[in-house]
């Protein structure tokens, strides 16, 4: 990095802030502080344009589907919230496809945003099952035929 383009650390840019963007009014106000000769301000637009480029590579560049799989799979092994243990990671063209089992929704949700989130991924189907604890080894969306059978006869 050149002398003159310090990151923007300092006030209004917090190291956080790199991954949310900033609201257009926060944007807005470093515009109209820049012009005022604020090098602060005008740091911090400078940053919000480079950010703009993420993501943006070269022409007919795709993403290897085995690359995308391995990216998902990490950051599902490697989120503390969810037990990956029984997700099962598949990739045809870019689409990821999450299958197996989770405890919960939220767990459902977050495998399918973090799939969501990785570089090259155009679209997620999310085939999770969420354990259901009252009958061992059905889920809740495939309940056992017995219990089925058992509400729907009265028994």
């Amino acid at each position: 990095m050149r002398g003159d383009r310090r990151p923007p650390y300092g006030p209004g840019y917090r190291d956080e802030d790199r991954d949310n963007e900033r609201s257009w009014w926060d944007r807005t106000k470093d515009e109209v502080k820049s012009w005022g000769g604020d090098d602060d301000a005008r740091r911090r637009r400078e940053m919000d344009e480079i950010e703009n480029n993420r993501g943006r590579g070269p022409r007919g560049y795709t993403r290897s589907d085995e690359r995308i799989r391995e990216d998902v799979s990490d950051r599902l092994s490697d989120d503390w919230r969810v037990d990956a243990s029984d997700i099962e990671v598949s990739v045809t063209g870019g689409e990821v496809t999450l299958g197996g089992t989770v405890r919960s929704r939220d767990d459902k949700r977050r495998a399918e945003d973090l799939a969501d989130d990785c570089s090259g991924v155009k679209h997620v189907q999310n085939n999770l099952r969420i354990n259901d604890s009252r009958t061992p080894g059905a889920t809740s969306a495939m309940a056992a035929p017995e219990t089925v059978r058992d509400v729907t006869d009265g028994r």
